[in-house]
């Protein structure tokens, strides 16, 4: 398709060429192209060789840019085929721009998307270019474990893959390397799909096909692999801007240690332990289910450990948790509430603390009080530091959960209403999956 595009670049050239040394005038002032070379005043040379010579380093320098990608410089950087390593080691052939490349694709790839601070994410981002620059400094100078002799020989053999190369002897044994050069260098993020579209193509134009006879046939097919090629290329281009480069399905035939296993994502969840500024709303009598979803997809499901459990009728300490579809209660302000109830509202909600002996199957007002108490959330309150009790005697219940608690200190972006609500529809829809699948088990089993 370059070959192509090149082509066809080249006899408009030509045309363009011969017209203006006839009338001085452009027919293709869209042409960005032509429109560089005319800014520069440039005067393009009649003879066919000479016209090659002119439009070849400025066609290259055109479309530079957009074949010279980070993926196609980390995968020529990373390459373990001696002649490739042994140009690119060379002083004059070293290109800042690929160190610059490595160093974009690790951050996007390779640094989980979990942190709330911003100086967490940058240390982990130093560390990670440090540790692979450390990798690459042994891959090139073939020092550690990159010393022993066999896998040389291996990188040698002309039908040898880069991504398997990597896979079978730099990813088992490097952090950053070799999981970089495997994504990289692999068919399946190269141009294999579009080569493949442009040879049905191809073969379409030729009539190499015997089954595509007639010409409206010839050019369904052509139009039908035309389009699959451009949806490809548009999903690409979405899934970029979204800032997903990969999806799990691109690594399908990866299965060694510490490629596979390390992209299935637990999940995370980042607990802000603090009152927040949206938290602070005063409703009326009627209350509202957007405000209330949206704090328990904060504060439900956690579990807290309370000092005060004599206090509530418990002979020690007692462990608590809050429910996972809905931990609201709807409050009136009194003179116990620690703020002043506002004018036409007068209503907060609280969250819904159950001990041991809750029964989640019955409405909590129907439970002796020992079971249950309502907590209000205002700044400085003990629930938060209940929670941090808990999680720090059990760190692996929050291992297991993802749980991530975070403190205020002036650094930490506030989670906003939108932000809690979204997490609460997922939660929803995860719940209704569940409960459609319970009752199709249902149908079946009267059936």
């Amino acid at each position: 398709m370059i070959g192509e595009d090149f082509s066809d670049d080249s006899d408009n050239t030509v045309g363009r060429g011969s017209e203006e040394e006839e009338d001085d005038t452009s027919t293709d002032s869209t042409d960005s192209l032509g429109q560089q070379v005319k800014s520069k005043e440039e005067a393009i040379p009649s003879d066919a060789f000479e016209l090659f010579k002119f439009w070849m380093p400025r066609i290259w320098d055109y479309y530079k840019p957009q074949l010279l990608n980070d993926v196609v410089r980390v995968s020529y950087l990373l390459s373990p085929d001696p002649t490739i390593m042994a140009f690119a080691s060379k002083p004059e052939n070293r290109d800042p721009e690929d160190r610059l490349a490595c160093e974009r694709l690790i951050c996007n790839m390779f640094v989980p998307n979990n942190f709330l601070c911003k100086e967490e994410r940058e240390q982990e981002e130093a560390r990670l270019i440090d540790k692979f620059w450390q990798e690459h400094n042994d891959f090139w100078t073939k020092q550690g474990y990159f010393k022993s002799r066999h896998i040389w020989i291996t990188a040698e053999n002309p039908d040898c893959l880069a991504h398997e190369w990597h896979k079978n002897y730099s990813s088992p044994f490097t952090e950053v390397l070799g999981r970089l050069g495997c994504k990289t260098s692999s068919n399946l993020l190269g141009i294999g799909e579009a080569e493949r579209h442009w040879k049905v193509t191809m073969r379409n134009k030729a009539g190499h096909r015997a089954n595509l006879s007639t010409e409206k046939t010839k050019k369904q097919a052509a139009i039908a692999a035309a389009y699959s090629h451009e949806k490809s290329s548009l999903r690409r281009k979405a899934n970029q801007k979204a800032g997903k480069l990969y999806e799990d399905k691109d690594f399908t035939q990866f299965h060694g240690k510490g490629l596979w296993e390390e992209r299935k994502r637990i999940p995370i969840r980042l607990f802000r332990a603090w009152y927040e500024g949206w938290e602070s709303l005063q409703l009326k009598s009627t209350g509202d289910d957007r405000f209330a979803a949206a704090l328990t997809a904060k504060y439900g499901g956690l579990k807290f450990h309370d000092v005060d459990g004599p206090l509530n009728g418990f002979p020690s300490a007692v462990d608590g948790f809050t429910l996972e579809d809905n931990c609201c209660v709807l409050w009136k302000l009194n003179e116990d509430a620690s703020e002043k109830p506002v004018k036409g509202y007068g209503y907060k909600y609280c969250i819904l603390l159950c001990f041991p002996g809750y029964d989640i199957n019955e409405p909590y007002d129907r439970q002796p009080q020992k079971f249950w108490s309502l907590q209000e959330l205002y700044k400085g309150c003990d629930f938060y530091g209940m929670v941090e009790d808990y999680y720090k005697q059990h760190p692996e219940e929050a291992e297991e959960i993802g749980l991530k608690i975070y403190r205020n200190d002036g650094v930490i972006d506030e989670m906003t209403e939108l932000e809690a609500y979204k997490i609460a529809q997922k939660r929803m829809l995860v719940s209704s999956d569940g409960e459609k699948t319970v009752d199709k088990q249902k149908k079946k089993r009267r059936v």
